[in-house]
């Protein structure tokens, strides 16, 4: 036979304190008066004066609405997981610009340029928009849900830090 240990201290206890409550009349509790009235106001039964199970459901109710909520995560723009990876690529490529400018003192014309002596191949994703005036980059991408707005990203000069801004449309 299973047995709690400890059981047979506090379960004839509670039992007797069930039994003269009930004998005056009482709300009975299995728990002893200091818990019971920890949880007295979430008591809505009938014999304690509660309201009915209405409360109850739609306090679980807000409590599933918010974890829906929470779940929905949204990210500073340019900062969700797909603009992160396409910045990376998109840095490989700045750092051969880099690259090429310390060298040759001048921007190249185009990024097929930087291949294969700066970089190996140039990224598939993302597409990028090159200006040879000033050496920047610029690409476009949507995120994923639930951000489904296009984000344009733009490089500050010949550097790696980006500049992103949701857009309505792509044009």
């Amino acid at each position: 036979m299973n047995r709690i240990r400890g059981a047979h201290l506090i379960l004839p206890r509670l039992r007797g304190t069930c039994l003269r409550r009930r004998r005056r009349g009482e709300v009975t509790s299995p728990f002893p008066p200091s818990v019971a009235r920890r949880f007295a106001p979430l008591d809505t039964s009938p014999a304690s004066g509660g309201g009915s199970g209405i409360a109850r459901a739609a306090a679980a109710l807000a409590i599933v609405a918010c974890g829906f909520l929470a779940s929905c995560a949204v990210y500073p723009v340019g900062q969700d997981a797909d603009g992160l990876n396409l910045r990376r690529g998109a840095n490989r490529v700045m750092m051969a610009l880099q690259d090429w400018h310390r060298a040759k003192g001048t921007y190249p014309g185009t990024l097929n340029d930087l291949v294969p002596q700066y970089l190996p191949a140039i990224p598939e994703q993302p597409v990028l928009h090159y200006r040879p005036a000033d050496g920047s980059l610029a690409f476009r991408y949507i995120p994923t849900w639930p951000q489904l707005r296009p984000v344009w990203c733009t490089s500050v000069g010949n550097t790696t830090n980006w500049v992103c801004a949701e857009h309505l449309l792509f044009s």
